[in-house]
């Protein structure tokens, strides 16, 4: 891989959604990437909470792809979002008041620029911050439930990811991101784990 010729276009937090909209939107504008590389962690297909806190809170959707997810939610997991999401489409005091007030206390220009110079040091690499002990063990997202529970419209989204690429005869590679020790033994022992690694394993077939 020529690191001079690859592209980060992984947001945080996100999820196969998405990561869908962002390949599709990349292809659209006449790109075609000699291989994609895919990397969720598991908590990552068992919530979709983001779609909201952060791809509609940030309008990093149009209308019609929100539209799209919408129908999707609910086909795959029958949930309707369409009035929830019209508070961030038409930026409703509800949702965006805490955040402009938080706005008034502090610089958040300024804040951002500190954190997009961290960005360029760490050069894509994820750290955490803990405010522990030393020898503290951090336990991973994935502790706060016992099951793998996958939602129906992550998986269809990724699916509908890797057949985009197979359209366009775009290798696609599903990585796995990396987990402390610790975290995947407390996984494994209530089944979290392999309950994932079978998910993964339907995506091999």
């Amino acid at each position: 891989v020529e690191l001079d010729n690859t592209y980060n276009m992984a947001l945080a937090g996100a999820s196969p959604m998405e990561s869908y909209y962002t390949l599709k939107r990349y292809l659209t504008a006449g790109n075609i990437p000699h291989a994609v590389y895919i990397g969720f962690a598991p908590t990552h297909f068992t919530s979709y909470e983001n779609y909201l806190e952060r791809g509609l809170f940030f309008h990093y959707y149009d209308e019609n792809e929100i539209r799209e997810i919408n129908i999707n939610i609910m086909k795959y997991d029958g949930k309707d979002y369409t009035s929830e999401a019209y508070k961030y489409i038409w930026r409703s005091p509800a949702v965006y008041l805490t955040a402009l007030l938080h706005s008034f206390k502090e610089d958040r220009e300024l804040l951002n620029f500190n954190l997009y110079e961290e960005m360029q040091r760490c050069k894509g690499t994820l750290t955490m911050n803990v405010k522990k002990k030393p020898d503290a063990l951090v336990q991973p997202e994935e502790t706060k439930e016992k099951h793998f529970k996958l939602k129906r419209v992550l998986d269809y989204y990724l699916g509908q990811t890797i057949i985009m690429c197979k359209d366009n005869h775009i290798p696609v590679y599903i990585v796995q991101l990396p987990m402390s020790d610790y975290g995947v033994e407390l996984l494994k022992s209530t089944g979290y784990m392999q309950q994932y690694e079978n998910y993964m394993q339907t995506l091999a077939d």
